[in-house]
């Protein structure tokens, strides 16, 4: 298990309608199998985005009423929402959570930054500067 790794799903996964962390191969953060028995830094990026997930709870819940009685999925791939653009064909792993958050996880190891497609006709806000250090005032 990587440090890395792990809180990168850790922080994609808290905006999503799910927020799986379960351990790999039986082992999770607070039971290693060698010293030390637990990942400090990876127990505090869970708790960071365990509150967040949790703070979206009402927006969720909200997104999938709507899911069930429209059928719009609650992540929505841009091709979705933008289908005229090749930017939003091209950016695949961006995505809308719901119709007020882009969420586009930095998924290579060792990446620090990337450019971002946001869908035309809304004014967007960003938080790209956010990371697990700065506070999240969602």
């Amino acid at each position: 298990m990587e440090q890395e790794v792990c809180g990168r799903w850790l922080a994609f996964s808290a905006l999503t309608p799910i927020m799986e962390v379960g351990p790999t191969r039986n082992v999770g953060f607070w039971n290693l199998p060698r010293a030390p028995a637990y990942d400090d830094t990876l127990i505090a990026l869970w708790r960071l985005y365990a509150r967040l997930h949790e703070r979206l709870r009402d927006y969720s819940y909200r997104l999938a009423r709507d899911a069930h009685e429209s059928g719009m999925p609650i992540v929505r791939p841009l091709l979705l929402v933008d289908p005229e653009r090749p930017e939003a064909r091209t950016n695949w792993w961006t995505y809308l959570y719901g119709p007020d958050l882009v969420v586009s996880p930095v998924w290579q190891k060792g990446v620090r930054q990337q450019q971002v497609y946001l869908p035309a006709g809304s004014r967007w806000l960003s938080t790209a500067r956010w990371t697990p250090r700065t506070r999240a005032t969602c």
